[in-house]
């Protein structure tokens, strides 16, 4: 069980997407990466995560700005699973459902966001010379569909890129992740690169990378288990595009402190986390992220 828990903690944070927009609020949403090789071989899932932005729209970019500064609201509620094909090998699904508010213009978003499919393979899982201590590595990779709206339309008029469900287009996901386990402490550390297709709306997302790394500590009972987890996360992504010409304000990068816990009792695992950003520049300094905030539900058949 508590080697068990030790792959569960692997599962806390992954990918987040993120769009540097032009000037509106930075979509992110959590895709939760993760191999759990000693848990029962397959999952359900259920993630909840929530990010708000602050966006400042100086008067000169769009003429009259009857609101200067807005909130982005981003609530993501995935529904997942995964199904273990052999002893190295699990496919993994993660369908998304968007709830997105900015304030100010009253912009509503409700609906199906991007689906991703993704294929995750266990390169290396070995003890460390005599001891117990362990480390396990991941590789991964994965599509993300087209099935979120990206041409939504709210008062006859079209809603900013980054306030669409979806990106309109084919990405693809590349992903490596590695568990070192030291007694009941361990260190995550996991990078991934995402690449963005241009929509039939002419439209490109940048390239984006992502990377963390977090320590955590296991306490064991005799039926809770929990773990508490800090570390940092890393953010970048490349300016979007509009028909192949790229476009200012948009892009950028943030580092986040991050800070969660871990519980677990038997085939049921819940988890919590919150970050906070310590340095960040967005859209050239006009968007902000205030928080996000984690949490997921999984459950083992």
């Amino acid at each position: 069980m508590q080697k068990i828990a030790i792959w569960l903690i692997i599962c806390m944070m992954g990918t987040i997407k993120l769009m540097a927009c032009d000037v509106c609020g930075s979509a992110s949403s959590g895709q939760f990466l993760g191999i759990l090789k000693d848990a029962p071989e397959n999952m359900l899932s259920i993630h909840y995560n929530q990010t708000v932005f602050e966006t400042r729209h100086p008067p000169n970019l769009f003429g009259d700005e009857f609101f200067p500064l807005t909130e982005e609201t981003f609530r993501f509620i995935n529904l997942g699973g995964k199904y273990r094909i052999s002893e190295r090998i699990n496919a993994q699904a993660s369908v998304p459902i968007g709830f997105i508010n900015q304030t100010g213009y009253n912009t509503r978003q409700r609906g199906l966001g991007d689906v991703q499919l993704r294929v995750n393979y266990l390169l290396t899982d070995q003890l460390l010379g005599e001891s117990m201590n362990t480390l396990i590595t991941v590789v991964g990779a994965g599509v993300s569909i087209p099935t979120g709206e990206f041409n939504a339309i709210q008062d006859f008029e079209s809603i900013n890129p980054n306030l669409q469900l979806g990106m309109g287009a084919f990405g693809f996901i590349l992903s490596a992740q590695s568990t070192l386990r030291i007694g009941n402490s361990g260190l995550n550390a996991e990078l991934s690169y995402r690449i963005n297709n241009e929509n039939d709306e002419g439209y490109r997302f940048g390239n984006q990378v992502n990377s963390a790394v977090r320590y955590f500590h296991l306490f064991s009972g005799e039926t809770l288990n929990h773990a508490p987890l800090a570390g940092l996360a890393f953010e970048h992504a490349d300016r979007s595009s509009s028909f192949g010409e790229p476009i200012n304000i948009t892009g950028g990068h943030k580092l986040h402190l991050e800070a969660g816990y871990e519980f677990w009792i038997q085939n049921i695992n819940f988890g919590l986390s919150f970050m906070l950003p310590i340095h960040q520049e967005l859209s050239e300094g006009l968007v902000s992220n205030q928080y996000q905030f984690t949490t997921k539900f999984l459950y083992f058949l």
